[in-house]
């Protein structure tokens, strides 16, 4: 039971009696105000599955009972909860629908509520003149009615516009109005959010101890209030500005405050789309502690709290799909670096991990090296060049080797050879430094790439070392993860035993363009079944290679080959604000009747697959969140998938792809041939293309491996 002390807690033990007495007595007029003040209190608690899941009873009671007002409500109040959880566009769509049903019924008060969450979800996706326009039209609706609290509350919101845009003069007379407002009339919330507003701006005006002054104001309600959310942000704040000061113990104190209530809200929510983007909210007190311990040289701890920011939601999948018991687990969430270190010894390999914690104050990369042996990890900074930066994160928005319609003008590059000069420039930036530190070449381990933000999209293999005239893949073989973590997590799955392998290839989709895949039927048919002929094989093809079947089959499979086109960069239509992309385009059953396989969709699947290989263009791409890279491998790894072969770009044409496949099964399941690992039976797969196209590196660099490597 919840202690009466904490408001909302109370709020919310009242009106769950007061539900159950309206339901008892068929009342739906006093059920549907039991609703609404239950989403209201689980949102300040930052419960906001609780919030969306109440809203959406009182918005089906309000249809009912034709409450039109009381719809015009329901949608405001599930707007504001999405719009929290990140999903700003979803929640405009619910607030227009809210205007409308306002300015039809001349609510004067509740169109300018929803001017000003219109105006919040417009600045949480960056349109600050157009989040302003909304709050001056909120604004001079509250001045109209006299409502004081309104009027703050559009202050509030202007002051944090203005902010944005570094008006700061303008928004410190916003803030300071609203500061006003909220002591005359006694709200305690409002004080607290105009503390932390103004405790923002005087942070950035190089006042540290105006600011704590202001943000202890804030945790001091928030505290009270037992505001959850506030508490958080208000404790990274307070870290943020301590780290400024220098000041690392009392800014540790705060950050790990701030990652103890982070983690707490973030595993409460139950959707993992929802931990995603609560995610986006609550990096900065783990960015913040990994640079306070990298600059007392605490290199262990930076780097423990680095890969503990990795891959959040998708270890919390993994754990609780899974079912882990303390036996088998020591204990979630405290990877320490000792065993960082037995896993890399466990594994054979050595970690790489990049941190672009740094790159908003100086044009570097950290990383570390992590092997089975030393008592601390190789911390290295590596510089990036002005023009190289500039281009980094950019590289990607247009698939590499895309075969352009035009020829370039005279004396230009192709596209292709530009993006191959790019593979040197990679080589010399993330990889040479560190060289001297990396094992010799006659050792048995591979390299593991931990990498972060855009750098998940960097095809490492295929660096080009100009000194050695070696790729990258042609001396280590190479893999990556998204944490150490999750490879913690995935090494501690049941070993797979099952003799059942799913192969699919050449969907009939529903568009006939699509249909030319006459190599993956080959592949799947012609190459990889023949070399498991001793498994209890389901090869599907043609029509039957859909949807359905991949639900049928895949949760008892040991290996899953899919041998189709993919798409990246692409939402599932019913969810156009997903933070999943990509998709395969297989053959339609009834239930799927554009036959696309999104990674929203593979994320529900529960497998316990040794290998996923996906033989389709892109789906090794995702969007990238602070979480990480979210597309199809992250669903695969998070239905439970030790590992995972996908590809950066298209893949090459005609028989490639299958010499490759074959290549890679050979050395894996050890036919005619030593058997080697995944990441060992995957590198001899690209020597073997680049015996023939050595100089083309988007006939051999798309397929990469991430997961376990045996």
């Amino acid at each position: 039971m919840f202690g009466l002390d904490n408001p909302y807690h109370f709020t919310i033990e009242c009106n769950k009696k007061h539900l159950i007495i309206s339901q008892e007595l068929g009342d739906q007029i006093q059920e549907s105000i039991a609703y609404a003040k239950l989403g209201t209190a689980y949102r300040y608690l930052g419960e906001f599955h609780k919030a969306i899941e109440c809203n959406k009873k009182y918005l089906i009671n309000a249809i009912e009972l034709r409450d039109e007002v009381g719809k015009g409500k329901a949608y405001n109040s599930l707007g504001i909860a999405y719009d929290e959880l990140g999903e700003s566009n979803k929640a405009i769509e619910y607030y227009e629908k809210s205007l409308e049903i306002d300015q039809r019924h001349r609510d004067r008060e509740g169109l300018g509520n929803v001017y000003g969450n219109l105006g919040n979800a417009y600045h949480r996706l960056g349109n600050y003149d157009k989040a302003i326009d909304y709050h001056k039209m909120h604004l001079a609706i509250t001045l109209e009615l006299k409502d004081q609290l309104g009027e703050g509350r559009a202050s509030c919101n202007l002051g944090n516009a203005y902010h944005r845009l570094r008006e700061y003069s303008e928004a410190i007379k916003y803030h300071q109005n609203d500061l006003r407002i909220a002591l005359e009339c006694e709200n305690k919330a409002a004080e607290g959010r105009a503390y932390c507003n103004l405790g923002n701006i005087y942070h950035i005006l190089k006042k540290p101890y105006k600011a704590i002054e202001h943000y202890e104001g804030k945790l001091k309600i928030a505290l009270n209030l037992g505001d959850r959310v506030g508490e958080g942000i208000t404790y990274g704040n307070l870290g943020s500005v301590y780290h400024d000061l220098g000041k690392y113990s009392q800014a540790e104190k705060c950050f790990l405050k701030g990652i103890e209530i982070a983690a707490s809200l973030q595993q409460d929510a139950k959707k993992a789309k929802w931990q995603v983007t609560l995610f986006e909210h609550w990096s900065r007190s783990y960015i913040g502690l990994e640079k306070t311990f990298l600059l007392q040289s605490k290199n262990r701890e930076a780097l423990e709290i680095s890969d503990k920011r990795r891959s959040r939601a998708l270890s919390q999948l993994l754990y609780k799909k899974n079912l882990f018991n303390e036996s088998q687990i020591k204990k979630f969430d405290a990877l320490l670096f000792k065993d960082v270190q037995e896993l890399a010894g466990k594994l054979e390999t050595v970690f790489i991990v990049y941190s672009l914690s740094s790159l908003n104050d100086s044009k570097s990369i950290k990383s570390w090296i992590v092997s089975a042996k030393g008592d601390s990890p190789q911390t290295i900074t590596l510089s990036i060049p002005d023009n190289i930066f500039t281009q980094l994160d950019q590289i990607f928005k247009m698939f590499p080797y895309k075969i352009e319609e035009k020829r370039p003008k005279r004396g230009e590059k192709h596209p292709s050879q530009i993006f191959d000069d790019k593979l040197t420039s990679w080589y010399d930036i993330l990889i040479k430094p560190l060289e001297s530190y990396l094992h010799s070449k006659d050792s048995t381990e591979t390299l593991t790439f931990i990498p972060d933000g855009f750098l998940a999209h960097l095809p490492f293999g295929a660096f080009y070392d100009t000194q050695e005239k070696k790729y990258l893949i042609e001396k280590y073989p190479v893999t990556v993860a998204p944490s150490i973590q999750v490879l913690s997590l995935l090494d501690q799955l049941p070993k797979v035993s099952s003799q059942q392998v799913l192969l699919m290839g050449n969907p009939t989709t529903p568009k006939a363009v699509d249909n030319k895949l006459k190599y993956s039927e080959i592949e799947v048919r012609d190459t990889i079944a023949p070399l498991m002929d001793n498994f209890d094989q389901h090869i599907l093809t043609q029509k039957d290679a859909n949807i359905e079947n991949i639900f049928k089959y895949a949760p008892h499979s040991r290996w899953i080959h899919i041998a189709a086109h993919g798409m990246a960069q692409q939402k599932p239509p019913d969810d156009p604000h997903s933070v999943f992309e990509g998709f395969f385009k297989l053959a339609p059953d009834e239930t799927h009747p554009l036959g696309e396989l999104h990674a929203k969709e593979v994320n529900k699947l529960a497998i316990k697959a040794d290998l996923v290989f996906m033989s389709a263009c892109h789906l090794g791409r995702g969007n990238l969140q602070k979480e990480g890279s979210i597309g199809p491998i992250w669903s695969f790894l998070g239905a439970g998938a030790r590992s995972t072969i996908a590809s950066y770009w298209p893949l090459p044409e005609g028989g490639m792809t299958v010499k490759m496949v074959d290549t890679f099964y050979k050395h894996y399941l050890g036919k005619d041939t030593q058997k080697l690992n995944k990441a060992k039976a995957l590198q001899q797969a690209v020597l073997m293309a680049m015996e023939t196209e050595r100089d083309k590196p988007r006939q051999w660099g798309a397929f990469f491996l991430s997961g376990l490597i045996e």
